[in-house]
């Protein structure tokens, strides 16, 4: 399966986006990797619009047994793997690309401009998705505990007249 994409640099392109990738992986039955492709998509849209300058910005989906999205822009302004810092509002987009993608990299055109992408694997992206459940479980479980905590201090406090 492959496909080719379009968008208007504008705020809409990274939504537009990641919909239209999960969309066509999960018709190609790549489920899985489905969710870490559409954070991926959508940094990069974001990175494309944001040193766009109001020109398209393209997205091939490509999926063959491997992931690959590729997203292009009429800039040669290469991304920048860096390390944000906990207050940082930028900088972590393409070091989360590193980190989950299988591999990536950055082509420039010969016309102009630069085309970087991304691959995913399937054992990949069920490790991925796999860490992202055990996450959401311990934190469901967490919760749990503490509404329990707070239940039973709430009780004790009433009990003993302390508001």
């Amino acid at each position: 399966m492959r496909r080719r994409l379009s968008f208007s640099a504008t705020t809409r392109a990274p939504r537009q986006a990641r919909r239209a990738v999960r969309d066509a992986l999960t018709r190609a039955g790549h489920v899985e990797q489905a969710d870490t492709a559409e954070v991926l998509t959508s940094e990069l849209v974001t990175n494309a619009v944001r040193h766009a300058d109001g020109d398209p910005v393209g997205v091939e989906v490509q999926a063959d047994g491997m992931v690959r999205v590729a997203v292009a822009d009429d800039t040669q302004a290469l991304p920048v793997l860096q390390h944000a810092g906990q207050s940082d509002t930028q900088g972590r987009g393409i070091a989360m690309v590193n980190e989950l993608a299988r591999r990536w990299g950055v082509e420039l055109r010969a016309g102009g401009g630069k085309v970087v992408w991304f691959e995913l694997s399937a054992r990949r992206a069920t490790a991925v998705a796999n860490r992202v459940r055990a996450a959401a479980r311990l934190g469901a479980t967490a919760t749990s505990t503490l509404l329990a905590r707070v239940r039973k201090i709430s009780k004790t406090l009433g009990r003993t007249g302390k508001n």
